[in-house]
């Protein structure tokens, strides 16, 4: 008498190979029934239905990566929210450009479409981020095309990976290389010692505290 075991074994290996054939055969009658152009459109709605930051990690894998730490990704955003569909960006395998890659001044309106709203803590709308940024003397340089230059929104948070307290006061050093005396005194109690700067200025208005 055959072992039951070793039946089963041969049924699941059987119909194991069975399914790739079987596979192939429903895939000939669907396109006999509903033609190459319907089968594309199926496609793609399922490629629609991928997270896009799936897509784009074919290539792109260390930026998805980081992407997938930061905040956003918890959120529930994806590359497309910032970039757009792209689709035929990966279609060509890079060889066209994505549909947006903002430039200084447009990832300012680019991060003010989620962020122009009160700030945490706050309950008036004028004390939004972007207001405050609008309204901040780092704002009114990046909008001043004569000024050197002017810190946008990924100059400290970066885009893709958050920065941390000190990387972003590295940021801040970066320009802000002739501190003035009170800079170098002990930091208000409660202020972060990654980031003292904002014991004295407010984060995005960057307006001293008074």
């Amino acid at each position: 008498m055959e072992c039951p075991r070793a039946q089963h074994a041969v049924r699941y290996n059987s119909g194991r190979r069975l399914l790739p054939r079987l596979g192939s055969i429903l895939f000939m009658n669907l396109i006999a029934r509903c033609g190459f152009v319907s089968i594309a459109v199926l496609l793609a709605t399922v490629a629609r239905a991928q997270p896009a930051h799936e897509l784009c990690n074919a290539c792109h894998t260390e930026v998805t990566d980081d992407f997938l730490t930061h905040p956003h990704s918890r959120q529930g955003l994806s590359c497309d929210a910032c970039h757009g569909p792209s689709v035929r960006h990966r279609e060509s395998a890079g060889g066209v450009e994505p549909d947006r890659v903002a430039g200084p001044l447009q990832v300012v309106a680019l991060c003010g479409t989620c962020h122009d709203r009160p700030a945490k803590g706050e309950i008036d709308a004028a004390k939004s981020i972007l207001k405050q940024y609008l309204a901040s003397k780092h704002g009114a340089a990046l909008a001043n095309p004569s000024a050197a230059r002017g810190p946008n929104c990924e100059t400290c948070h970066s885009a893709h990976r958050a920065r941390p307290p000190r990387a972003i006061r590295l940021r801040c050093e970066g320009c802000h290389e002739q501190l003035p005396p009170a800079c170098s005194a002990e930091p208000p109690s409660g202020t972060a010692a990654d980031l003292p700067c904002v014991g004295c200025h407010q984060p995005h208005l960057f307006a001293v505290i008074k």
